[in-house]
């Protein structure tokens, strides 16, 4: 009978649990395109005389302007959490010394460690139906973190400032075996746990040097990012390492 009412309670619903159940939300970088889109072509337009052509004379700003991406990634310094991604937009004035918000930058990260078990926290929830054997707790964790950017300029030197707001959440859940091995990945599953979910708010910031790679004369520069981050989050990491890679205009 307890074969039978496993079968029944969960074989329709295991593709749904397995489908919808536990991921991780992802960042949306669609106004991140459409932002690069707009800059882009305010920066074509404010830039051309009264024909529609661009002149690059010494007194027009585009020859001062430069606009950009960087993408790239966070390397723990310390502890074991997976690396982040970094994405970074930005245009500046190249004469100005400093200028306070020159940009954006996101980062985000998620990290899964319910490995071989398979989510059934929206079939069972926190309870342990058929008393079947525990394994420990597993959990899933990642942040999202949206800030500005400043630009300082040291001789002929760029350095990128970044600051902004950090978001971090970890959930907990309780990792089950079905010795029938009906349910789960050949009786392996997970539901909620009795630990509390953390969630938190910090702040971080860092700081990139630019290391340009591409001839003086070249209309499109690409750059090797190299810099700090630092978060108020420990559980992050409190130091990373940032590598990215860049292309100027």
């Amino acid at each position: 009978m307890r074969h039978y009412y496993r079968v029944v309670l969960f074989e329709e619903n295991e593709k749904y649990a397995i489908r919808n159940g536990g991921k991780m939300k992802r960042v949306n970088f669609g106004f991140i395109i459409i932002f690069i889109l707009l800059t882009i072509s305010t920066s074509l337009i404010a830039d051309t005389n009264n024909n529609g052509v661009r002149t690059l004379d010494a007194n027009n700003k585009y020859i001062n302007k430069e606009i950009g991406i960087d993408i790239g990634a966070i390397f723990p310094y310390i502890n074991s959490f997976k690396s982040g991604v970094v994405l970074g937009i930005y245009q500046y004035n190249k004469k100005k010394l400093f200028t306070p918000i020159s940009g954006i930058v996101v980062m985000f990260n998620d990290i899964d460690k319910t490995g071989k078990y398979t989510d059934y926290t929206s079939l069972m929830g926190s309870d342990n139906v058929f008393n079947d054997r525990e394994d420990g707790d597993v959990y899933k964790s990642s942040y999202s973190a949206y800030g500005l950017t400043s630009t300082l300029k040291i001789k002929n030197h760029i350095f990128f400032i970044d600051y902004g707001i950090i978001q971090y959440k970890k959930n907990y859940y309780r990792a089950l075996y079905d010795p029938l091995e009906i349910l789960g990945n050949n009786g392996y599953y997970y539901i909620e746990s009795n630990i509390s979910n953390d969630k938190r708010t910090g702040f971080f910031g860092g700081m990139k040097y630019k290391v340009n790679l591409s001839p003086k004369t070249s209309i499109f520069k690409w750059y090797l990012n190299l810099g700090v981050e630092l978060t108020t989050i420990s559980e992050i990491e409190n130091l990373g390492i940032r590598i990215d890679l860049g292309l100027g205009l």
